[in-house]
């Protein structure tokens, strides 16, 4: 993980204000001015990762258009992309299945 948070502190040391790194299964590393965070998903069986990135995406945004926060914005993230990792096929996660595994996405400062 170590390389991978060298990597995202590099990019944003270029002018990027947020970087987000998906490390797929191992969560997402978050960059920002103040904060250096990984946000861990919860334990789920798997059934499609097609369109997790995606999803995780589109979490962050969500969070962020609400005035979340970077973390809770975070959370969101890895939420969604663990929600539609539930899903057969290119099913796009439903909002009250991420809000359930919100609670459970873990966070701690790197």
């Amino acid at each position: 993980m170590a390389d991978v948070l060298d990597a995202a502190r590099e990019v944003h040391r270029t002018g990027i204000e947020t970087v987000l790194v998906s490390m797929g299964g191992r969560g997402i590393i978050l960059v920002g001015a103040d904060e250096r965070c990984h946000a861990t998903p919860p334990a789920v069986k798997v059934i499609n990762t097609i369109g997790a990135g995606d999803s995780a995406v589109a979490g962050f945004i969500y969070g962020q258009s609400k005035g979340l926060g970077l973390q809770k914005s975070l959370k969101f993230a890895v939420a969604a992309g663990t929600a539609s990792t539930l899903q057969s096929g290119t099913a796009l996660a439903h909002l009250e299945e991420v809000e359930r595994l919100v609670a459970q996405v873990h966070i701690e400062s790197v």
